[in-house]
């Protein structure tokens, strides 16, 4: 990596270094390699795409402004993100926050521009807007295991939002790497991820999800009284609930330790 660009990193997000898993995606985003990115919550997945533009402006002869396309699932996080970023001086936006903006999203003006899969794949202006563009450098599907646990139909029913399942298609329109970030995706699941954005040979970068500040332990449920109503549940209807979780829930773990003795 450039050393202007770290020297520019360090000061825009005030960080000391990025971590191994950091610049091994950036790396290979820089090296137009497609990356799946794997890490525990905290673990600095954001920044990633955050820092891109610095480091491909140091590292490409540019015509254009680069831009980042993030698809995200939550208008929360897009205008958290897009506060963060125009904090730290960055141009960023999110499609449908503002009609006005319309016309300056269309012309490349914004570094940073934010979506959903509906807003997109809905609205003809912006599928030729992606396909005509030539200033999209990144792709990014942020919260990728939403794009199987949204998109897909259950056996409860239909899924939850259809268009995530789609998602493919966004990066159908668009010629340049795609980073997928999650931190919660099984193996099955990132399987499925990777056939619908057509990820063939991408970079894996999987951290472990252990945290040593959490521990579980695994018990059998017997008959306590204060297991009574989980009891019950069990054993109603069919036990079709007993293929889900059954958990007892505190505010704080003391509460349960100090009420209930016995269970210790």
């Amino acid at each position: 990596m450039a050393a202007p660009s770290i020297t520019t990193l360090q000061e825009i997000f005030e960080v000391e270094k990025l971590s191994a898993e950091q610049e091994k995606a950036i790396d290979s985003l820089l090296a137009k390699k497609d990356v799946f990115l794997s890490l525990r919550t905290g673990g600095g997945k954001s920044l990633c795409y955050m820092a891109f533009p610095i480091f491909y402006e140091y590292s490409k002869s540019l015509d254009v402004q680069p831009q980042v396309l993030i698809i995200s699932p939550l208008l929360s996080i897009m205008k958290e993100q897009t506060d963060l970023l125009a904090s730290k001086g960055f141009t960023a936006t999110f499609i449908g926050k503002d009609k006005s903006e319309d016309a300056s999203i269309l012309d490349g003006k914004y570094q940073f521009v934010f979506s959903s899969p509906e807003a997109i794949l809905q609205n003809d202006k912006w599928r030729d807007m992606l396909s005509g563009s030539k200033s999209f450098r990144l792709f990014v599907a942020d919260e990728a295991h939403t794009l199987v646990h949204w998109g897909e139909n259950t056996k409860h029913g239909q899924a939850f939002r259809e268009w995530f399942s789609r998602t493919g298609e966004i990066r159908s329109l668009i010629s340049c790497p795609a980073l997928v970030i999650t931190a919660t995706a099984s193996k099955e699941a990132r399987k499925v991820i990777k056939k619908r954005l057509a990820l063939n040979n991408c970079v894996d970068i999987i951290d472990s999800p252990d945290r040593e500040n959490i521990n579980g332990d695994c018990c059998e449920l017997y008959q306590h009284p204060y297991f009574l109503f989980q009891s019950d549940d069990v054993s109603s209807d069919d036990n079709s609930c007993m293929s889900d979780s059954t958990d007892l829930e505190s505010d704080d773990v003391l509460d349960i330790d100090d009420t209930y003795p016995e269970l210790e």
